[in-house]
């Protein structure tokens, strides 16, 4: 089965997002003109030979953020890309997309980006930059925090954005898009991605929180441990497809917020709860998928969540707990349609 992701053409030039007031029309800017192919290549300092001829610029083993930056920087308005040749970069700081239209593109796990997170401190992000920017795209990077303090990706400002094929390690939030506002973390997709967050408790794999609304993931997997939590969902629209979350405190934490969140065939297994859904939550929807349990406490924690739907999840012919046991549902079913 194949998903249309949700910055698709058909969502041009429009992006919706709730207000006090309800949701608001707001008006999305229209694709970038073509960058004509504009690339810039970095080497690492272990780079082969031969890339390291063929670079635009060479780093040093320290403080690698300054030519990578560098390049970004030289890119022109219309975008284009930055190539990490395989090696290991160093970071003394963040790197910063704040501009529409930037690729940055590695060799996969070849591309290992090591980064100090002190303070939460982002591998990348928008810096301090507070409006939003669009069509950005990462993809083929191995990013490793050091510390454990820090955050992969935040793509708070990001809209349209595409995060592909990228492991994540070692951290405290792997991918965090708090939206702030009109236009800000919007109708990005993340596909192909592993976090491991650091084994501390309040960590978590991915978070979407505030205004982040509308995204897609497909194929992420989180590999938990028991202080961490897998997902953070509390914002509306949500997509999720073939999560993965093994062995965290909570495998898919749905939170005040994260009304209408559609969330299909997800595998999860021996957290201590699998999939939490908060109070007064509307209208969230699970697909399919598997809810193992081993060590779990409970697989389905429902706290009062308003509409919520489950077809087809195989349960492992355990009971359901909490308010779906209460209002009466059978025991030892693992397909429960249309259930509050």
């Amino acid at each position: 089965m194949s998903y249309l992701p949700k910055f698709g053409l058909n969502k041009w030039p429009h992006a919706r997002e709730p207000t006090a007031a309800g949701r608001r029309l707001t008006m999305m800017p229209s694709p970038p003109q073509a960058n004509g192919g504009y690339t810039l290549r970095v080497a690492a300092s272990n780079s082969s030979a031969q890339n390291k001829q063929g670079a635009d610029y060479l780093c040093t083993g320290t403080n690698d953020e300054v030519q990578i930056q560098a390049a970004i920087n030289a890119l022109p308005a219309t975008g284009g890309k930055v190539i990490l040749e395989a090696g290991t970069y160093t970071l003394g700081a963040g790197l910063v997309i704040a501009s529409n239209a930037i690729i940055l593109e590695g060799e996969g796990n070849g591309t290992l980006i090591q980064f100090s997170g002190a303070n939460n401190a982002p591998c990348l992000s928008s810096g301090s930059s507070t409006i939003p920017h669009y069509y950005m795209q990462v993809k083929n990077l191995f990013l490793q925090d050091t510390d454990g303090n820090g955050t992969g990706i935040d793509c708070s400002y990001w809209s349209l954005a595409l995060v592909s094929n990228v492991r994540i390690y070692g951290v405290k939030v792997g991918i965090n898009g708090n939206g702030q506002g009109q236009g800000t973390c919007l109708y990005n997709y993340f596909e192909n991605v592993t976090i491991q967050p650091s084994p501390v408790t309040g960590n978590v794999g991915m978070q979407l929180t505030n205004t982040a609304n509308e995204n897609t993931c497909m194929r992420i997997r989180i590999v938990a441990n028991a202080q961490t939590t897998g997902l953070i969902n509390a914002a509306h629209g949500n997509s999720f497809y073939d999560y993965d979350v093994e062995g965290a405190a909570v495998g898919i934490d749905v939170q005040t917020g994260g009304d209408d969140c559609s969330i299909f065939a997800p595998y999860l297994e021996d957290n201590k709860i699998n999939f939490q859904i908060a109070a007064n939550v509307e209208a969230c929807s699970l697909f399919g998928g598997t809810c193992l349990r081993t060590n779990t406490t409970s697989s389905i924690n429902n706290l009062g969540a308003k509409g919520l739907n489950i077809y087809n999840l195989r349960l492992n012919y355990e009971q359901f707990t909490h308010s779906e046991v209460q209002n009466g549902f059978p025991k030892n079913r693992d397909a429960i349609p249309n259930f509050v």
